[in-house]
């Protein structure tokens, strides 16, 4: 059987794209840097007039951000969009105060699910194959009574670069 010059040339560019594809899908997954996330964070408590520490640890999360005021405390982090940490970060919580979350720069009271996790997906999917795109953590944080968390500018860790 003989192919044509076109045919040649559809059957070579489709063995490209296959090619390409698979090349695309052995790369490993891009990590989110908490280290990032916890930079952006210090730089907010320390424009809201907190002194800021960044704690690395041993065990998860890894990195987190603890920020005292006169009568406020908050302890804060890069929180994974599927939850894997969720008991770590209630346990951190415990002696401060209940979690709350900041997403895309606005405060709730419970982590949010399934947008959280497709625009981690989405993220994770453009940095594969080689694009930039910034991606939108989302933030766990314990804080005592005493903080003014809504006078935050949370806006400032709606996005970060990885």
């Amino acid at each position: 059987m003989r192919f044509s010059g076109a045919a040649s040339v559809g059957l070579a560019a489709i063995l490209l794209v296959s090619l390409l594809g698979k090349l695309i899908a052995a790369r490993p997954d891009p990590s989110p840097d908490a280290g990032t996330v916890a930079t952006e964070l210090a730089t907010l408590f320390n424009e809201a007039g907190l002194e800021v520490r960044i704690v690395r640890t041993r065990r998860a999360p890894g990195i987190l951000v603890e920020a005292n005021g006169s009568d406020c405390r908050i302890v804060a982090g890069d929180y994974p969009p599927y939850d894997t940490y969720a008991d770590v970060y209630r346990l951190l919580a415990r002696p401060i105060g209940s979690l709350r979350y900041a997403y895309r720069g606005v405060l709730e009271p419970r982590p949010p699910k399934i947008r959280a996790l497709l625009d981690f997906y989405l993220w994770r999917e453009f940095r594969r194959v080689g694009l930039s795109r910034l991606r939108a953590p989302v933030i766990a944080m314990a804080a005592t009574p005493g903080c003014s968390l809504q006078t935050i500018n949370w806006k400032g860790v709606a996005t970060v670069a990885r």
